[in-house]
């Protein structure tokens, strides 16, 4: 029932201004670049789900099972935790690099046994990255202050396999905040070269990114040969 987190885009050029005066209780993140998804936590297992519909269902696009290779992914969830559902960016790794998003793509698109399959075939690991926590057991938490929020979140998270699921790399001062912007600026973080996100302690977080998007149209299209008919 949740909707994607939009974010107020800001220029690099007006990011630094913004980290030099970092409020308190701000958190500065990496924004890498995956793909948005929730975590659901029931008694005894996870669901990792995309925001988007299935096409063939109309139900949810579950992706639980390519985070985890095929694997069972049945743990003991505390009580308190029940019910919970995270925010978080799904991405993917081969030799502490990130993968480029068209390869994300392919895995997160194909047929659990033909992602199952590419990951092996390319040393591909996937993970989930959790930035936020939408409710704790039955109790929406979106009201309170994003530190607290990152403080629920830093316990639920030590119920949850790491090799699966991380947090994100946090800077809260000026000093640590502009340091992390510049090491993605020159390209020296293996996670992402995309930007930066800075969740205020209240508000609407702002991203700023140094490659800027565009919309494109599709003006046509013509049709495929062979298998690809």
């Amino acid at each position: 029932p949740y909707s994607k987190t939009h974010y107020t885009s800001i220029d690099p050029e007006e990011a630094e201004a913004v980290l030099g005066n970092l409020q308190p209780g701000s958190s500065v993140q990496a924004k890498v670049d995956g793909a948005a998804s929730l975590v659901k936590l029931l008694k005894d297992k996870l669901e990792v789900v995309s925001y988007r519909a299935s096409k063939q269902t109309g139900g949810p696009i579950l992706h639980t099972e390519r985070l985890t290779q095929g694997k069972p992914t049945k743990i003991t969830i505390p009580k308190q935790f029940v019910g919970s559902v995270l925010r978080g960016e799904l991405y993917g790794t081969r030799d502490g690099k990130s993968i480029p998003p068209q390869e994300l793509g392919g895995i997160l698109n194909a047929t659990l046994a033909n992602s199952v399959d590419k990951q092996k075939e390319t040393g591909v690991h996937l993970k989930q990255m959790l930035f936020d926590i939408q409710q704790l057991g039955k109790k929406s938490v979106v009201d309170l202050p994003y530190s607290e929020r990152m403080a629920l979140l830093r316990k639920v998270i030590k119920s949850l396999p790491s090799k699966h699921f991380g947090l994100p790399e946090e800077a809260t001062n000026p000093k640590d905040a502009l340091k992390l912007f510049k090491r993605i600026r020159e390209g020296q973080d293996p996670l992402t070269h995309e930007g930066i996100v800075i969740h205020p302690s209240v508000g609407k977080p702002m991203k700023s990114k140094f490659t800027e998007e565009h919309d494109v149209y599709v003006r046509g299209f013509f049709p495929g040969d062979g298998k690809h008919t």
